[in-house]
């Protein structure tokens, strides 16, 4: 798998584009990368640190007179939080978008699904502050999990015993992954680890933690 992190808290494999927070588009643009060759968008779970930018992103194929279908895959709440949002920022109602091939697909319908190649995924329940989604990748080759700042649940637990590599999100705040919580799993769990989201202020303690791989923003690596 080639993966490519985007910013803190997003990242893409392919042509999918995994979460869309403040920014993410910006850095896309700088990157020379066209939106319309991003062809699905999976937002994990609804705080908005996580979507902010996908009413942008559709704002900005509804002004390009995008062609290519756009599947957006996520909680169920989120296609009329992100309508809601278009309309009230943008002035562009639901009928307007229909000359958009938008489908907005709720993640729990998506169980071991190929969306791409040879690539299946999967989202499994999770705990967070709002509904929120863990996510797993697999190929033949190797398998890959996301959670974005999920504290310990049974869902995270299945999730880790599934993958060989997780990204996972460690904004060290109270009612997230901290981490100490993040060092506790990186000793019961046997895989490799790639944290995002945190402030610089940990980088270098999370550094010293065993099985973690330190990635840099915008930096692509290969599992």
């Amino acid at each position: 798998m080639n993966i490519e992190i985007i910013g803190r808290a997003a990242f893409m494999i392919e042509n999918i584009l995994v979460n869309a927070p403040m920014g993410v588009i910006k850095e896309l643009k700088e990157k020379k990368k066209k939106l319309d060759d991003i062809s699905i968008v999976i937002i994990t779970h609804l705080h908005p640190e996580e979507y902010l930018d996908l009413p942008l992103f559709i704002y900005d194929e509804f002004m390009a007179k995008r062609t290519k279908p756009l599947v957006i895959i996520g909680p169920k709440a989120l296609k009329s939080r992100t309508l809601r949002i278009v309309k009230k920022t943008y002035g562009i109602s639901r009928i307007k978008l229909l000359e958009l091939d938008l489908t907005f697909v709720n993640a729990e319908s998506i169980q071991n699904s190929n969306l791409i190649n040879d690539y299946r995924f999967s989202f499994i329940n999770t705990k967070h502050m709002r509904k929120s989604y863990s996510l797993i990748i697999k190929n033949n080759q190797t398998s890959l999990g996301y959670t974005g700042g999920a504290v310990m649940s049974p869902g995270l637990s299945y999730l880790l015993k599934k993958v060989k590599n997780c990204i996972i999100d460690i904004p060290n705040g109270e009612k997230e992954m901290t981490i100490e919580a993040f060092k506790k799993i990186s000793e019961a769990y046997n895989i490799n680890f790639i944290p995002v989201g945190y402030p610089d202020s940990i980088e270098s303690e999370l550094a010293k933690i065993n099985n973690t791989k330190m990635i840099k923003e915008g930096e692509q690596f290969y599992i």
